[in-house]
């Protein structure tokens, strides 16, 4: 499966056309799989959206799925071989990062973002061919590979608000200014413990939701 909003930057085209070349590589392996794509149309060029559109259509491989609840798509994760992302850039990462929460292996297009969210936890692949991507699919379907995803993906420890401000704090001290700076770090030091607050009533709301 793969999440995120249908745009160039995903790289869903390339993504899907890999996918169908391993289905037909490899059709006793995908006989019960396909590929889901969980994202909201965004502006992916028309004549780019509809060939997409029509090989989910025609292949029966690949389905598009524009308006999952919170719930289907958590359920979606947990059931999932793996996640993927082939974006060619990205902010950061969440929902891979969700996904090995999850304990749901990823699968991730070598970039700085990918590695930072998943903790260098994920099989990654290059984009300037198919010979990787094509490889680390063969793994999810190996099971002694898949059970090497397996263990990698029990090592992720999930993100928390405190690391992330921890994380800020020591970057700001490396970057203290030598002199005139006090006010400001004093500043961004009250900012930042406000912000770090703020994210755990957050993060204690939402366990209670759960």
């Amino acid at each position: 499966m793969a999440v995120g909003t249908i745009e160039p930057r995903k790289n869903y085209l390339w993504l899907a056309r890999q996918w169908m070349r391993f289905c037909d590589l490899n059709p006793a392996l995908v006989e019960h799989e396909r590929l889901t794509i969980f994202g909201r149309k965004g502006w992916l060029p028309r004549e780019e959206l509809a060939l997409l559109e029509r090989m989910a259509q025609v292949s029966g491989k690949i389905l598009l799925q524009c308006g999952a609840s919170d719930k289907d798509l958590e359920e979606a994760i947990v059931s999932s071989r793996a996640c993927i992302s082939a974006a060619h850039e990205e902010g950061w990462g969440m929902p891979l990062a969700e996904a090995l929460a999850m304990g749901t292996p990823v699968l991730a297009s070598n970039i700085e973002a990918h590695r930072e969210s998943t903790q260098g936890l994920a099989a990654y692949f290059n984009l300037d061919g198919d010979k990787e991507f094509q490889k680390v699919l063969t793994s999810c379907f190996s099971p002694q590979d898949y059970q090497q995803l397996l263990d990698r993906t029990a090592k992720f420890v999930p993100w928390s608000w405190d690391a992330h401000f921890l994380q800020l704090t020591d970057l700001l001290v490396q970057h203290r200014p030598s002199n005139g700076g006090s006010r400001i770090m004093k500043s961004i030091e009250a900012l930042s413990e406000s912000a770090l607050h703020a994210g755990r009533r957050i993060q204690g709301s939402q366990k209670n939701e759960q």
